[in-house]
């Protein structure tokens, strides 16, 4: 897979094409294993600037920057539990919406994350 199949553009390659590889190693793993939780913590850490450059696209709409790097990051940590690299679907396309908190709704989230959406 190309870096522009995996959701860039030609002139601006997709700086996660390498996330899908990342994904498919996690599932050589057992769910309960260590080994499992480590990887999964690796591709979190791979993608914690995507959530903080969503972070920073609603800053100065009233929300204290830390406040919206941490909704950012709880987002991307949900969007990376749930994505299946499987149904062959981007992981930054399934991400966006996710980390935003459109996907998933907000049941369950902190009064930050309403308002960050609010903006």
């Amino acid at each position: 897979m190309t870096p522009r199949a995996a959701g860039g553009s030609a002139s601006r390659p997709n700086e996660y094409a390498d996330v899908p590889e990342m994904f498919r190693e996690l599932a050589g793993f057992d769910p309960d294993s260590p080994d499992f939780q480590r990887h999964r913590d690796k591709i979190v850490e791979r993608c914690l600037p995507l959530a903080d450059h969503i972070a920073r696209r609603f800053e100065g709409r009233g929300e204290p920057r830390d406040d919206l790097i941490q909704v950012a990051r709880v987002g991307l940590v949900n969007a990376v539990v749930r994505f299946d690299v499987e149904t062959g679907s981007d992981f930054v396309s399934f991400a966006v919406p996710t980390i935003m908190g459109k996907s998933g709704g907000t049941s369950g989230t902190t009064v930050g994350q309403s308002r960050f959406l609010a903006g």
